[in-house]
């Protein structure tokens, strides 16, 4: 081909490639436009809820909560003067009523409770486990 057949092949091939490179350069705008969208939503979804106020409960439930918990205490104040009524010494039963041990005199008749010998038997036997266990890792 002549010089001068191809000075005219380019300058018809020119707007063409230009015309095609716009294309292509719209055609990107518009993928990283969508993936930018893309992006904004998946840090707005993100993103925790606001924290919810918080309120003050009610009066009545106030009232309630002190109701149970005043409750549960005389409850749990009679079930142990139940135990404790029931679970007395013998000797503390002798005594004189509305005097305290404490105050009772020393020369009474009620014996000091011993351990029963399988109980010291048992008790003997931990603490020499546990002197062995120490005496192990020193």
């Amino acid at each position: 081909m002549p010089p001068e057949q191809d000075d005219l092949n380019r300058q018809l091939e020119a707007p063409q490639q230009q015309e095609n490179l716009n294309r292509q350069l719209e055609a990107l705008e518009r993928y990283v436009s969508g993936l930018q969208q893309r992006e904004h939503a998946k840090a707005a979804a993100a993103q925790p809820p606001p924290a919810p106020e918080s309120r003050r409960p009610s009066r009545r439930w106030l009232l309630l909560t002190g109701l149970l918990v005043t409750v549960a205490l005389v409850g749990g104040v009679l079930v142990g003067a139940v135990v404790w009524s029931t679970d007395q010494p013998a000797g503390a039963k002798a005594g004189v009523a509305g005097v305290s041990s404490a105050t009772q005199s020393p020369d009474t008749s009620s014996v000091a409770p011993v351990a029963a010998p399988a109980c010291k038997t048992a008790v003997d036997r931990a603490n020499t486990m546990l002197a062995s266990a120490v005496e192990l890792r020193r």
